[in-house]
């Protein structure tokens, strides 16, 4: 029977594991950045 995952944005399953993407993994950090900057404003 196949497991149901949700794996978040910015990950990826590779034999088994959960890894970082890293293209997506870098659009997330770039997003934080930009949403932590426009708070400190």
């Amino acid at each position: 029977m196949k497991k149901n995952r949700n794996i978040p944005f910015g990950y990826t399953m590779q034999k088994g594991e959960i890894i970082a993407e890293p293209t997506e993994s870098q659009a997330v950090k770039d997003i934080f950045i930009l949403i932590f900057d426009e708070k400190k404003v």
